[in-house]
């Protein structure tokens, strides 16, 4: 048995179910804060690919072939899954369908560019940013690793300050252009690099600063409703200065916690901890289909009593079907993944592989 600790409590796997509730709590509740968390699950991608390029990848059979093919088959399922339920949600809650051409739903099984096809759940935007990066992920990890650390970071806070202005002069948050996010990416590919376990004081303090300039936001007129808005007045953009204001902040956010990711990243995961970031990603995915139906009851049920318990029973039903999305879909397509890919290894890359794979918390 594995004994509990407070380092426990910012484990890989933790973290990344944490992650993914801070996107649930984003879109069920006032509080707009889930962009940071977004930033947050790029700056893993970028460290476990790179991480996992250079172990196995990079010496299986066709490795570019081979590393495409599996992480396409990682993510596939559970986005095609959460797509097939969202499009019937939406047509019995709505009446609305989803495109049914047989074009539309290639572009949705190829996920690059799945976004711009039109979306039947809005979180898929950034598995087709995801997607753009594996495309390139190879040419990147191996340039990156002919430069120096100095050069790397340089290039990472110059790619992060352009997004931050591209933000603050208006560009839609959610756009599904890898360039636009690269920075976070490549953040992460920095850090597997060069692994970096940051004391206490400069995670707290970058927490504290996050916090800190959170609150101070909150308190600003210009600035609230970017962060604590209803759902519906800020998906119409009724406050453009401040959605500008906080989409920009939440670049910063990201930033600012990096130091947090990185000491996760140096703790040896449990088995449970895995199990826990596992479960990150169908939560991601499957929450909108609850939510979009917590919020048409809720437009019908003014009262405050019956919307408390409209958003419980939101949140219980996001965390039971991921639960059931996880076991039913993902981890039996998982084993299958895993067998097809060490497959194409040799002896020895398979015990390295397995040697990662228990220390990566449930990365995706």
């Amino acid at each position: 048995m594995t004994n509990f600790s407070a380092k426990s409590l910012v484990s890989p796997g933790t973290v990344r179910l944490f992650l993914a509730s801070v996107v649930v709590v984003h879109h069920s509740l006032p509080l707009r804060a889930g962009s940071w968390a977004v930033d947050a699950f790029f700056i893993l991608s970028g460290y476990w690919i790179t991480r996992m390029w250079n172990t196995h990848y990079c010496r299986s059979k066709a490795s570019y072939f081979t590393f495409l093919v599996s992480r396409w088959w990682r993510l596939l399922p559970v986005f095609l899954v959460c797509t097939g339920f969202g499009a019937a949600s939406a047509f019995l809650l709505h009446g609305i369908g989803s495109p049914s051409t047989p074009g539309w739903w290639l572009r949705q099984m190829i996920i690059i560019g799945s976004s711009d096809a039109g979306r039947v759940l809005p979180p898929t935007w950034s598995l087709d940013v995801e997607m753009q990066f594996y495309l390139i992920a190879p040419i990147l990890i191996w340039t990156f690793s002919k430069i120096s650390a100095g050069w790397r970071w340089m290039a990472v806070a110059a790619l992060l300050a352009t997004l931050a202005g591209r933000l603050a002069t208006g560009t839609y948050p959610e756009s599904a252009r890898f360039g636009l996010f690269s920075g976070f990416f490549l953040a992460g590919l920095a850090l597997a690099l060069q692994p970096w376990t940051p004391g206490a004081k400069v995670i707290f303090g970058g927490l504290a600063l996050f916090l800190g300039g959170t609150l101070a936001l909150l308190a600003l007129p210009n600035a609230r409703n970017g962060i604590w808005i209803e759902g519906k007045l800020a998906q119409l953009g009724t406050d453009r200065l401040a959605g500008v204001i906080a989409s920009t902040w939440w670049v910063i956010g990201g930033i600012l916690v990096i130091p947090f990711i990185a000491r996760s990243l140096a703790i040896r995961s449990s088995a449970f901890d895995r199990l826990l970031g596992d479960l990150a990603y169908p939560l991601y995915l499957f929450h909108w289909i609850p939510r979009d139906w917590y919020y048409r009851l809720c437009e019908i049920n003014p009262s405050p009593l019956v919307r408390v318990v409209l958003l419980v029973a939101d949140f219980i039903i996001a965390y039971a079907g991921a639960v059931l999305i996880l076991v039913l879909i993902d981890r039996p397509m998982e084993r299958l993944r895993r067998v097809w890919v060490e497959s194409r290894e040799n002896k020895l890359d398979r015990i390295e592989t397995e040697k990662v794979r228990i220390g990566i918390g449930g990365a995706s």
